[in-house]
């Protein structure tokens, strides 16, 4: 499989979403998928007049997604929202490589995309709200299957995600669901007669 990147919206080292990002890596493992994580959490706020070019943080992150052919995003849910520096990285990403066409292809255009979230009931809005706003940046947005994991009531205390039965089975549906539609992808790339 291409190059895919897993993105944890949320800046916390140790957070829950940074566990369930774990959970999701250790499943594409056992799919014999590496991934790995997009750093983008050292750069700055959007400013247009920054843009071209745009300071060295943000290109290093546009060269990876444009090198991707997927991102796998793991976020945590802020008052119905991702977090605002998450939304940033997006602003800077859905930005066109073009500068005389601001229509233009984008450093995230038709990537696959997916999300999920470790939040209080599972995320419901957040991965709502990023599935329309990944659909918005033009990228292919997977959400066949679509799944969150509900941090308990005991997890608070704990610092530690528990993740049911189900749920784990939710997400390896929707990681094989993704993976789908990068293999299928792949195909069409490598026989565009298909």
């Amino acid at each position: 499989m291409n190059n895919i990147f897993l993105v944890n919206g949320s800046t916390r080292k140790k957070g829950f979403n940074a566990q369930l990002m774990q959970k999701i890596a250790d499943i594409f493992s056992e799919c014999n998928v590496s991934v790995r994580e997009l750093h983008w959490q050292d750069i700055p706020v959007f400013c247009q007049d920054n843009d071209y070019p745009p300071p060295p943080e943000v290109e290093r992150v546009r060269r990876d997604v444009v090198s991707s052919m997927a991102l796998f995003f793991v976020t945590p849910e802020y008052n119905g929202y991702c977090p605002g520096g998450l939304k940033n990285l997006l602003d800077w990403l859905s930005r066109s490589m073009n500068p005389a066409n601001s229509r233009g292809e984008s450093f995230i255009h038709n990537r696959i995309t997916a999300v999920t979230s470790a939040a209080a009931g599972g995320g419901v809005a957040v991965r709502h709200n990023m599935e329309q706003l990944l659909g918005f940046v033009r990228t292919q947005v997977v959400n066949e299957y679509s799944c969150g994991v509900a941090i308990k009531k005991d997890d608070w205390k704990s610092g530690e995600l528990t993740i049911t039965d189900d749920e784990a089975a939710g997400l390896r549906r929707f990681v094989l669901s993704f993976l789908q539609a990068v293999k299928e992808r792949e195909e069409l790339k490598l026989n565009p007669m298909i």
